[in-house]
């Protein structure tokens, strides 16, 4: 499940470690990445790691 965080990024949720609102929108991966979240993407970010949540 992927999902473009930024108009630069795209993540796949799956690989998803930490999120983190100080400092801005920054999501951790598993692999060590530091990737931005847009405040335009925000609402979509939440909403597919909350849907994802519930799947697992």
């Amino acid at each position: 499940m992927f999902l473009r965080s930024h108009k630069s990024s795209i993540i796949n949720l799956l690989c998803v470690k930490e999120y983190s609102s100080n400092e801005g929108h920054n999501v951790l991966m598993k692999n060590g990445m530091n990737v931005q979240v847009s405040r335009r993407k925000l609402d979509d970010f939440m909403a597919a790691i909350d849907t994802l949540s519930k799947r697992i």
